[in-house]
């Protein structure tokens, strides 16, 4: 309104209200007291985006691979045909969107950190403008019916996959499932090896000062601090000698499920897979994220977590 009263130029009303936006958002972050966080988390992300991946950039890699996966192929044609639908049109909403995924999308291309999740925040806009170039075809056509129809094909896939993740999620993890038999069987004081953190049941007080965190994720309390998954105990020395029997804990992955791993020494007293029947060939993965959990062709997975083997005797 203000801009549109000073009789400005539509690229000057467009600066302005930019510029107006930058200011109203400095000045919350100022009142909440903590600009300087934010300052400190864009110099975290950009010292990230020169590590080494052996991945595409993501330029190319989240159009090809993270849409498609996250909203399913349906629905990412339906997002990217809207996407083309507001380049014609070229409404004010479609402006305003338009916008926004391309500077979101210049902010996360540049790197090869190409973690799944950076796209999350492109799909309500993707959604937005598809359900846009729904209505722009309503206005022009009578045949709602088929219309409906062809979207609910589209659709579907992205709804079977979301139903399976959330059986999936449901599930007990096999990490807790090992936790649980450990506390059952293993006498406390029992010494566990556990070759890597990701897939591990237990932690313990000893392996907190060894995997510090960046100073941006701290939480000031040690256990959160810890940034190792599983459980927290003082019943077992975890990595460490205790007093009783060693158990070794393996783990498939990570990020992948299977195959179960097979121990070199000691005796299989526990296995835990998250399958049923052979491991699963079709499951898509995150290669960059270790959650044990796949984004799609979830097979005959019944639960998440990694295939583990307990062994007794190191």
């Amino acid at each position: 309104h203000v801009p549109g009263r000073l009789g400005v130029c539509r690229w000057g009303r467009l600066w302005t209200v930019a510029g107006a936006s930058v200011v109203a958002f400095v000045a919350v972050l100022a009142l909440a007291g903590h600009p300087f966080q934010l300052l400190d988390g864009a110099r975290f992300l950009a010292g990230r985006t020169g590590q080494a991946y052996d991945m595409p950039i993501g330029f190319i890699y989240h159009p090809l691979f993270s849409i498609p996966i996250g909203l399913g192929p349906g629905a990412a044609a339906l997002g990217l045909a809207g996407l083309g639908a507001a380049l014609w049109w070229r409404r004010p909403v479609d402006l305003a969107l338009l916008a926004f995924v391309a500077g979101y999308y210049l902010a996360i291309g540049f790197t090869h950190e190409v973690f799944i999740r950076y796209a999350l925040p492109l799909l309500p806009a993707l959604c937005l403008l598809s359900g846009g170039l729904l209505r722009g075809y309503r206005e022009h056509y009578r045949w709602r019916s088929a219309q409906a129809i062809l979207v609910l094909v589209l659709l579907l896939p992205s709804l079977v996959n979301s139903i399976q993740s959330d059986r999936l999620l449901a599930a007990i993890d096999t990490r807790i499932q090992a936790a649980f038999w450990l506390e059952a069987n293993v006498a406390p004081g029992g010494e566990l090896v556990i070759v890597n953190y990701w897939g591990e049941p237990f932690y313990d007080r000893e392996q907190i000062p060894g995997h510090p965190l960046h100073p941006l994720y701290l939480a000031r309390d040690p256990l959160p601090d810890s940034f190792l998954l599983g459980v927290y105990t003082d019943r077992f020395a975890v990595n460490r000698p205790g007093a009783g029997k060693c158990y070794r804990i393996d783990e498939s992955g990570p990020p992948w499920q299977s195959p179960t791993p097979t121990p070199t020494s000691g005796s299989v007293v526990a296995t835990f897979k998250p399958y049923s029947g052979a491991p699963p060939s079709d499951s898509v993965y995150d290669p960059l994220d270790a959650f044990y959990l796949p984004l799609a062709g979830f097979a005959n997975l019944e639960r998440p977590g990694p295939s583990i083997v307990i062994t007794e005797g190191c």
